[in-house]
């Protein structure tokens, strides 16, 4: 009965959700969402870029160019693992998309990311692939000056060890009631 009732109360903490540390804040600069190559994405919140480059470093990332052709990226956060040294190819590089303030869509870059200015309130967006897939995310607001990967699942890491613990007591206990 007491394993039972441990395994219960373990299974309640695992599942509940643990209460934020802090309310969490709307980026008030330019949100910036990655797609990477291999299926996750990150964002994160640039406070007050001069461009489109300066807005993806300032939230966070790291951008390796092209060699030879300043403004092109050819890595973020060394995704994809790929030589820098002369222009990608059309169906393989990373396209840049953005959405003004209050937009629900993404359009894609007429401009270099050298060359956009973007303003307080508007996305900026990254892809890798042939340039007509969008960010998988719509424009929206990220935490402020913090970087929000969303591969993680959940509290697992937190979880994981308090059921351990919980299971370990709960089996503790039941030797006891049968060694008496």
């Amino acid at each position: 009965m007491v394993f039972q009732t441990a395994l219960t109360a373990a299974a309640l903490a695992v599942a509940a959700p643990l209460p934020a540390a802090a309310e969490e804040q709307a980026c008030t600069g330019v949100t910036v969402v990655v797609d990477f190559p291999d299926g996750t994405t990150a964002s994160g919140c640039a406070d007050d870029p001069g461009n489109g480059l300066e807005a993806l470093t300032q939230a966070g990332f790291t951008v390796t160019e092209v060699n030879g052709q300043a403004g092109m990226v050819c890595r973020i956060d060394e995704r994809p693992e790929t030589s820098c040294a002369a222009t990608p190819s059309q169906d393989e590089y990373w396209s840049y998309w953005t959405a003004g303030e209050g937009d629900e869509d993404w359009t894609y870059a007429q401009a270099g990311p050298s060359q956009a200015r973007p303003g307080p309130g508007s996305s900026q967006g990254w892809t890798f692939g042939d340039g007509e897939t969008e960010p998988s995310r719509p424009p929206a607001a990220a935490p402020v000056g913090e970087r929000s990967d969303e591969k993680a699942d959940g509290y697992w890491w937190i979880a994981a060890p308090v059921l351990i613990v919980l299971v370990a007591a709960a089996a503790i206990v039941v030797r006891r009631r049968n060694a008496d």
